[in-house]
């Protein structure tokens, strides 16, 4: 019975404090809440090869925001990659956002020089080749 009675003694002075804390906020036009994210862009990106790393950008990331990539953060070959971040900042609400890059192949084109041969002779091809990227060959 006395666990009972402090339970409800405790209750009550929490129910008052809680009273006490909204009307002095409501009195001073101080409405506690926190931001949210919902100008931050972390979007879908496709690129082609490039050899370089590629990544997604994070814009209008409001100043002092604490990013933890939970994904790795960059790229350089082919394929379909998911990118995964964490936002946090004091006064806001925390946020994941996540966001696909692809990075397609370059194109490499192989293009046959014009080239008469009498019959009997031997052929020696001509090509010329465009696309590669950095070192590729």
């Amino acid at each position: 019975m006395k666990k009972r009675n402090l339970f409800l003694v405790i209750l009550s002075i929490l129910m008052v404090m809680s009273f006490a804390f909204c009307v002095g906020c409501i009195n001073n036009n101080q409405v506690p809440t926190e931001k949210n994210f919902d100008s931050v862009q972390f979007n879908d990106i496709t690129v082609v090869y490039s050899g370089q790393m590629q990544t997604i950008e994070l814009v209008g990331l409001p100043e002092g925001t604490e990013v933890t990539y939970l994904t790795e953060q960059g790229h350089v070959d082919v394929g379909t990659y998911n990118f995964k971040v964490f936002l946090e900042k004091e006064g806001y609400i925390s946020k994941i956002l996540t966001a696909t890059l692809v990075i397609n192949k370059a194109e490499l084109t192989v293009t046959a020089k014009d080239k008469v041969v009498m019959v009997g002779n031997t052929i020696t091809p001509e090509y010329e080749i465009t696309g590669f990227v950095g070192d590729d060959t």
